[in-house]
This record gives structure tokens, C-alpha cells and sequence, in this order.
């Protein structure tokens, strides 16, 4: 994917520069550089802002980093949000798509406990693992408890089981 900059977001990215100029390197020491680095990629993932998300892999950025202080690799970030061009972007750039936060966590759990259908439905085309749980459960099993039963049925049409060895109601 080619980074487009419009007027918008020339004038975005003026205006943001402090912030990820000054985030990336007014660093005192390589370690804080990464550091920094790292929350701009995160912060940008959150945000669900595909332009920032390029221009933090081009200075250097990694996309499968766990961000310091949120403990999650921004793709989870994104997913979590229902940021989807974003997902697609980090996974095309090598972002590993069952990779786990500091709480067990895949972008497909933290995608399907926000009610993100779209987010879901391309995680579960690429390869995302259906059953994989987190410290609070699977995917299907947070889809339900907050109430999004039409993120449970796709999750069932890909194999999802509850833990508890039954189906999920339909």
C-alpha cells in the first residue's frame, strides 16, 4: 500500500508532527527511541489512522512490537476498534495475526468482543484460530456475553466451539 498524502493530510501531518517527530526522536537513548516509537505505532493503530500507521512502519517501527504500557501489538489495537483497513495493512506488512497481548488476547477475540463483524469476518479469512482464548475466554464466548449474535453465528460457521462443550445458541 502507497502512502497518498492529500492536502488534509499534509496539513494533518504538519500539525501532528510534534507529536511523532518529537515521540520518535527526541529520544536521550535507543532504548526510549523504540519506545516512543512504539507507542506512536500503537497510538496510531488505536486511532484507526492508516496514514500515521505508514509512517511509523517506514521510520523503523515493528509490527508485531507489544506497545509499551497497553501490553498489546498494535494490530490488536486496530482490531479492537474495528479499524479494518488498518488490520489489512498490519497483516500485509508481516504482522503476525494470532499474536497474543499480555492478557492471551488475538485481534480476533478483542474484534469479536467489540461487536466488529467486518474486522471479524477478514480476520477469520486470514487465518485467525477460532478457538483460541485469552485470561477471559474465547472469541465466541465474549461475542455472546456482549451481546453480538451476529459476530457469534460467523464465528460458529468458522468452527467455533464454547469451552464448555457446547454450541453457542443461534
Amino acid at each position: 500500500m502507497r502512502l497518498v498524502l492529500t492536502p488534509v493530510k499534509i496539513a494533518a501531518t504538519i500539525l501532528a508532527a510534534p507529536t511523532i517527530l518529537a515521540a520518535v526522536f527526541v529520544a536521550v537513548n535507543p532504548g526510549e527511541f523504540r519506545e516512543r516509537r512504539s507507542r506512536a505505532l500503537g497510538d496510531a493503530a488505536w486511532d484507526g489512522e492508516l496514514w500515521k500507521v505508514q509512517l511509523c512502519l517506514r521510520l523503523g517501527s515493528d509490527v508485531n512490537e507489544i506497545c509499551p504500557g497497553k501490553g498489546s501489538p498494535p494490530v490488536i489495537d486496530a482490531a479492537w476498534n474495528g479499524h479494518t483497513q488498518v488490520v489489512r495493512f498490519f497483516l500485509d506488512h508481516g504482522a503476525l495475526i494470532n499474536k497474543r497481548d499480555k492478557y492471551g488476547w488475538t485481534a480476533l477475540i478483542a474484534a469479536a468482543e467489540s461487536g466488529h463483524i467486518d474486522t471479524v469476518r477478514y480476520l477469520l479469512t486470514g487465518g485467525a484460530s477460532v478457538n483460541a482464548t485469552g485470561w477471559d475466554g474465547s472469541a465466541l464466548r465474549l461475542a455472546r456475553e456482549h451481546g453480538h449474535p451476529e459476530v457469534c453465528e460467523l464465528l460458529i460457521q468458522h468452527g467455533a466451539v464454547d469451552r464448555s462443550g457446547f454450541e453457542a445458541d443461534r
